[in-house]
């Protein structure tokens, strides 16, 4: 009989996923929460994924969980976890509805918010902080649903190479998407059209 395809909701998949976050974020010296394991296990399948936790409870990381899992199998491929799955320069796209939210959660990776202020210091340093995304040197990138419809944006979804190494949209605080789209920032309300402007192989997480 053939094995059974590997799957990281498995408890084969699991242990070693959890293994990986508990090595490299030291924030986390008991390991990531069951419901981390749970929700990055589920993205590592490429499963649209919705997850309900507390405030404050790690919601967010599960963005870089999903990240620091496939960096760690590109350095350390495993012939038992589906070899040459992940792209080379994997990247994660998040929607968040407040700037700060990119510069606090870096968890060793290199994030950065798609905004004025990131813009015009990347400009006075002679950089441009749109073909950096675009060549994927940030792995995490934040940005506002606003600036996700903007010109320079497209041009960075429509992008092939972008678009080989772009594993997950993630939008924080989903919440918000209904009631905001329906009074003070309509741009919310454009979110259920992104999917088809992204990957096949891109998974969502809210």
């Amino acid at each position: 009989m053939a094995p059974s395809p590997f799957s990281w909701t498995s408890d084969a998949g699991k242990t070693p996923l959890k293994d990986i976050l508990t090595e490299y974020i030291p924030q986390w010296p008991s390991g990531p929460h069951p419901f981390q394991v749970d929700a990055t296990a589920n993205l590592l399948n490429k499963t649209p994924t919705v997850l309900l936790a507390a405030t404050s409870s790690g919601k967010t990381a599960d963005f870089f969980c999903t990240l620091i899992v496939l960096q760690h199998l590109a350095k350390h491929p495993r012939p038992d976890i589906r070899p040459g799955s992940w792209p080379e320069k994997p990247v994660v796209l998040v929607v968040t509805p407040l700037v700060e939210l990119g510069n606090n959660h870096a968890f060793g990776q290199r994030a950065v918010s798609l905004n004025a202020t990131t813009l015009a210091k990347a400009a006075e340093e002679g950089r441009n902080l749109f073909s950096e995304i675009r060549l994927c040197e940030w792995t995490m990138v934040f940005l506002s649903a606003e600036r996700l419809t903007s010109k320079d944006v497209d041009k960075i979804l429509r992008d092939k190479h972008f678009q080989a190494n772009l594993v997950m949209l993630g939008i924080d605080e989903a919440h918000v998407l209904v009631p905001w789209s329906l009074s003070f920032r309509k741009a919310y309300g454009n979110a259920s059209q992104l999917r088809r402007r992204l990957p096949d192989h891109c998974t969502g997480a809210r």
